[in-house]
């Protein structure tokens, strides 16, 4: 349990996220939508969360989404929604920083 910890807050200084309320474990992540532009709603095993991305006009027609975290199995504030094309799931069509993640 002790390495676990360990290599969790050494992801948490890595990424400079001071707060462990801002990474969810992405494997956790069962389904998620976008309401708007601005905001992805993931929900989890834990709860469901709210993504602040900022003005990301390539959610208005997302239907597959991923996250750019860098190799980590956390998704933090400072990561990327990515925007995968409806019609190639291989290509990535947009990147939205997330500037921070809410538990409802």
């Amino acid at each position: 349990m002790k390495t676990v910890l360990s290599i969790f807050i050494a992801l948490m200084t890595w990424t400079g996220v001071a707060n462990a309320d801002q990474c969810i474990f992405t494997n956790n992540i069962r389904d998620w939508h976008a309401p708007d532009t601005s905001t992805v709603v993931v929900e989890t095993r834990q709860g469901d969360y709210t993504l602040d991305v900022g003005h990301c006009s390539q959610l208005r027609w997302a239907d597959a989404i991923g996250f750019e975290n860098y190799g980590s199995r956390w998704t933090c504030s400072g990561d990327n929604v990515l925007i995968f094309d409806r019609f190639n799931r291989a290509e990535v069509i947009g990147r939205c920083n997330i500037r921070s993640i809410t538990k409802l």
